[in-house]
């Protein structure tokens, strides 16, 4: 921060981790997200890569008594991810939870494959679905849109964006049909209200049909208005013939928000 200050250059680290992160501050979706989580009974933890110095500082940046059960912070520890014992010791720590039982976050991929390594279910944190929903802000504003038709789709990764995007913001979206994808199933319960027509291959080897069906069930589940289309004989191209069927495209058309 000194040489910084003398090259007229803002050298404050918080700062600079911030932008490095896409922001001048906390993810207030992740904030969001984790309260909602912790509202819903289930235990969570913060595991920090950190200095001494800094820790002061960041742990004002958030509500972390609100948010985090515990937090496993490695200038305390002695332990950096993507070292497992880190995870090892946030387990532990939460009473010790089975690995198979967590969901892990981050936004560096080392940490999230460390994690997988050991059996946590992670998952890389990238751009926040805000921006997606700029540009469809965008598009509405240019372009003359239904307002009360609006629909996403997608194959394979499309898919999981279009359950993604659609769990992000549930009133946006008249309804949708997400082809050989999958999701989290915490999140797609808040498609409760939002009319579903999911599509996989039984034979897809990328993206197992059960990515889909156990999203499907959660919705049944919840009394969701949701259909799966299960093609016996296709692999992981099952959106050639969903895009080809025009049932499809009326059926969406009967969806209105």
């Amino acid at each position: 921060i000194r040489l910084g200050n003398e090259a007229g250059i803002d050298a404050d680290p918080l700062k600079l981790f911030a932008r490095m992160g896409g922001g001048e501050g906390a993810r207030t979706r992740l904030v969001e997200r984790a309260l909602e989580i912790r509202r819903c009974g289930y235990a969570t933890a913060l595991v920090t890569n950190n200095v001494v110095e800094f820790r002061e500082r960041w742990i004002d940046m958030i509500p972390t008594g609100e948010l985090f059960d515990i937090i496993v912070d490695s200038s305390e520890v002695g332990l950096r991810k993507p070292d497992r014992r880190i995870f090892d010791l946030a387990l532990e720590r939460l009473g010790g939870i089975e690995p198979e039982q967590t969901v892990f976050l981050d936004d560096f991929g080392n940490n999230v494959e460390a994690a997988r390594q050991i059996g946590i279910h992670g998952f890389l944190v990238t751009t926040d679905l805000s921006e997606t929903l700029a540009l469809l802000d965008q598009l509405q504003s240019e372009h003359a849109v239904d307002l009360h038709r609006v629909y996403v789709t997608g194959l394979s990764m499309g898919g999981f964006g279009s359950w993604a995007l659609a769990s992000y913001a549930p009133d946006r979206f008249a309804a949708i049909a997400p082809i050989c994808g999958g999701g989290e199933k915490f999140w797609v319960r808040r498609l409760k209200e939002t009319p579903v027509w999911a599509f996989h291959g039984a034979k897809d080897t990328v993206v197992p049909l059960r990515r889909s069906e156990e999203l499907v069930e959660t919705l049944k589940q919840q009394g969701g208005n949701v259909k799966l289309t299960v093609y016996p004989d296709a692999t992981h191209d099952s959106w050639t013939a969903t895009y080809d069927n025009p049932k499809l495209y009326e059926w969406l058309l009967e969806q209105k928000r």
